[in-house]
């Protein structure tokens, strides 16, 4: 899950619960007017939880044919990779911007 939205989803579902033990301690004999500032701020929590909520971007997902295409993709990059010379891949990586990584602590190339 996207970790903005499980946020979210953590902060509306803290809103609901307060204010469903709001409404528990009112039907058990609390007295409603002392519960009226905690029950504002509580649905006020809920409606901005729910709208932050609705604006976080939704979890990507993709379907099995997009998968399989992707999965396709890479086998076909694999099968080019494996018939290029050496110096013909030297060549074409030295002209490109793309460097391989290197380790933290040694600086080397992985």
């Amino acid at each position: 899950m996207n970790p903005e939205r499980s946020g979210e989803v953590q902060r509306l579902s803290q809103a609901k619960t307060r204010l469903t033990r709001l409404q528990e301690a009112i039907e058990a004999g609390a007295d409603p007017g002392a519960l009226i500032e905690p029950l504002n701020r509580a649905k006020e929590e809920r409606d901005a939880a729910e709208e932050d909520l609705a604006r976080a971007p939704a979890e990507e997902s993709i379907g099995r044919a997009e998968l399989e295409a992707m999965v396709d993709a890479f086998g076909e990059l694999g099968r080019q990779v494996g018939t290029v010379s050496p110096e013909d891949f030297r060549s074409s990586t030295a002209r490109s911007a793309w460097r391989w990584p290197t380790t933290q602590k040694s600086g080397r190339s992985m």
